[in-house]
Formats: structure tokens, C-alpha cells, sequence
């Protein structure tokens, strides 16, 4: 999903910055060690556990970084519209 959201640069940029990208690489972290956990030879009721909760945690997080990443694509491109009608007006008013 981070490959095809980042062929735009403006599309892809909250999920490597700001409080969205931080959740983004804590989900990888935390995904990643739920396998872990998930593979240990030693498979203990305590281990499927933690997994269980890794794997929990990993997704809750996972849809609240892709929400908040979605939130700062938006306002982003919110901004940017509020740029291209203030250069429009500004070109439009040298013109006329």
C-alpha cells in the first residue's frame, strides 16, 4: 500500500512524516514482532498471547495511521486548492 500510495509524492507523504508516519513504522514494529512471537519454537500459551495482542495492536494501529494519513492528505490538498484559487485570483487581477 506505502509503494502505490507514494507513486504522487503529496499522496505518500503522510505515511513517512509527521504523527502518521510514526504510527506506520510502530505498526511495522509491532507487526513484526507478533510474528515473531508467533514462530518461537517454545509455543507456550504466554507466547500466544503476547502474539495475540502484537497482532491486535499492530492492526488497531494500522487503521488509525492510514485514517490519520488520509486526515493530512486532505487538509493538505485543501491547502494546495486555497494556493491554486489565490494564484488564479492574483494571475486573473494582473490581467484584468
Amino acid at each position: 500500500m506505502e509503494k502505490q500510495a507514494s507513486r504522487v509524492a503529496l499522496v505518500g507523504r503522510p505515511l513517512r512524516s509527521g504523527p502518521s508516519g510514526f504510527l506506520w513504522k510502530a505498526v511495522t514494529l509491532v507487526t513484526a514482532a507478533s510474528l515473531i512471537t508467533s514462530l518461537l519454537p517454545k509455543s507456550t500459551r504466554k507466547n500466544r498471547v503476547i502474539a495475540g495482542v502484537l497482532g491486535t495492536a499492530g492492526s488497531l494501529a494500522l487503521r488509525y495511521a492510514v485514517h490519520s494519513a488520509g486526515v493530512a492528505s486532505i487538509l493538505n490538498a485543501k491547502n494546495q486548492q486555497h494556493k491554486i484559487v489565490e494564484l488564479e485570483s492574483n494571475v486573473l487581477g494582473l490581467v484584468g
